[in-house]
């Protein structure tokens, strides 16, 4: 059996003899008439990180009783979902690993980063004892550096429930534990994320750029 995954379709299958499985998200016509095409998503895309604890199925319940109707009088479903311990703690940090970059405003490659190196992290059973936030707010610094948007302890720390000491300390675990090693950062990686920060706390109302931003709107641009 061959497993595709539609959002990396760098497998052509044309030319083997197995049977497809798509693990996108599934999608149903419920609708009675033959021509309605209308299709109502019933489950999300599977997580390859999680130990299929991410799939479920939504089952209704008799619509006959008035307690099972919402307060529009629609049918309530209930989620029926089998989530062994080890997929529920990766779910719950995935959770705060989501929350924190919403926070910090940081594009889904980072999120989908952390979400691996937490994995990797859990797999290796090499930091039990640190709580699940100190291991998430490392992660996060160790993606944003790897993802080439980094941000300072002093900011991981403002939008988590860990010390700046503690995540620096559960840094360097996590680098000795996955036998990894960040690039070195200046003070030139930070110039965007200030740009973005002062453009739109001070200069946003006067349309000026992240550029202009920084160096005033009258000073010409520097050739490159």
């Amino acid at each position: 059996m061959y497993i595709s995954d539609i959002s990396h379709p760098d497998v052509d299958v044309a030319d083997l003899f197995v049977r497809e499985v798509d693990v996108g998200t599934e999608w149903r016509t419920f609708s009675n008439e033959t021509n309605n095409k209308d299709s109502s998503r019933v489950g999300a895309a599977e997580n390859p990180l999680l130990q299929g604890g991410d799939l479920s199925t939504m089952n209704a319940i008799d619509p006959t009783s008035a307690q099972q109707l919402d307060e529009f009088g629609t049918p309530m479903y209930r989620d029926r979902r089998t989530v062994n311990s080890a997929d529920r703690a990766l779910i719950n940090a995935f959770r705060e690993i989501r929350q924190m970059a919403d926070r910090l405003n940081l594009p889904e490659m980072v999120s989908e980063r952390k979400n691996t190196l937490f994995k990797q992290v859990n797999d290796t059973k090499s930091l039990k004892g640190r709580s699940n936030d100190a291991v998430c707010s490392a992660c996060m610094y160790i993606a944003c550096r790897q993802e080439g948007v980094p941000r300072t302890f002093k900011e991981i720390c403002a939008v988590s429930k860990v010390s700046k000491k503690e995540i620096g300390r559960v840094f360097k675990l996590i680098l000795k534990a996955l036998e990894t090693n960040v690039d070195l950062i200046t003070t030139e990686d930070f110039m965007v994320s200030v740009a973005i920060v002062l453009y739109k706390s001070h200069h946003g109302e006067m349309g000026l750029t992240p550029y202009e931003a920084c160096i005033g709107p009258d000073q010409p641009a520097q050739s490159t």
